[in-house]
């Protein structure tokens, strides 16, 4: 993929063979919340059709149609922090400083939950960002990125390796997988997964990106069934994923 001015581009939505399946999303939404904390903010534009999602000190910006839930901190924190492995508000307040998050859900019965499950009838997804460690800027390559939402890389694990609860190799088919870059030093990877379990399809795109310095993630997912993907609401994710956007500028932060 060449190179473009700080926006996002997901692959072709080309047709992709009759897979069946759904994967659950407990295990994605405790990696989500491992990394760190909340803080998200949205903007709209009255009578535009769509409402925006923004961060303005880290140079994000994400259109959605106007009539789709969109979670904020508060929202998203009750569902993913919760249970028996709930995170000490300690550690919830040093996350809160490592990690940007918006999630968002189109379904007529919209929830929190439901912006972080795969394989929905309705386009669901988020935007997840976090400042890495030194350790992780240390060791993460294009593997690691592919893996960020499965847990573990489909072109590169066997069925043994993949989570347990999670997909096997043999039921995720790798549609899409391109490098991603963009003006500014963002680079990474684009992909398009097709997870299959039981009777039904979940199809997974994610543009995951580093910044320059590699010392930030970005992560821009959204995902439903595959006649929702491919044919009921191609365009609006088409156009989703197209207006993914970071702002050049803040590439060395």
């Amino acid at each position: 993929m060449a190179p473009r001015s700080g926006r996002i581009a997901g692959g072709e939505l080309s047709q992709t063979s009759s897979l069946t399946g759904r994967m659950q999303s407990v295990g994605l939404r405790r990696s989500l919340l491992i990394a760190g904390g909340l803080a998200v903010f949205a903007a709209g534009c009255g009578g535009s059709g769509y409402q925006y999602v923004e961060n303005e000190d880290l140079g994000v910006f994400a259109r959605l149609p106007d009539d789709w839930a969109v979670y904020d901190t508060e929202e998203l924190l009750s569902e993913i922090n919760s249970g028996d492995a709930a995170m000490s508000d300690a550690a919830m307040e040093r996350a809160q400083d490592r990690l940007w998050f918006r999630g968002f859900d189109a379904s007529d019965r919209p929830s929190a939950e439901g912006s972080m499950d795969i394989g929905a009838h309705e386009p669901r997804g988020f935007v997840h960002i976090r400042a890495l460690s030194r350790e992780e800027r240390d060791t993460i390559n294009v593997s690691g990125l592919r893996a960020y939402v499965l847990g573990v890389d489909p072109l590169a694990a066997s069925s043994a390796e993949m989570p347990l609860g999670g997909p096997t190799a043999e039921n995720v088919e790798v549609i899409t997988d391109e490098p991603a870059e963009f003006d500014g030093g963002y680079h990474g990877n684009h992909n398009v997964f097709a997870v299959s379990q039981g009777n039904e399809v979940a199809i997974v795109d994610q543009t995951a990106l580093l910044n320059s310095a590699n010392s930030t993630l970005y992560l821009f997912v959204v995902s439903c069934d595959e006649e929702c993907y491919f044919e009921t609401n191609s365009d609006d994710i088409a156009e989703i994923v197209e207006s993914w956007t970071i702002d050049e500028s803040h590439s060395s932060q």
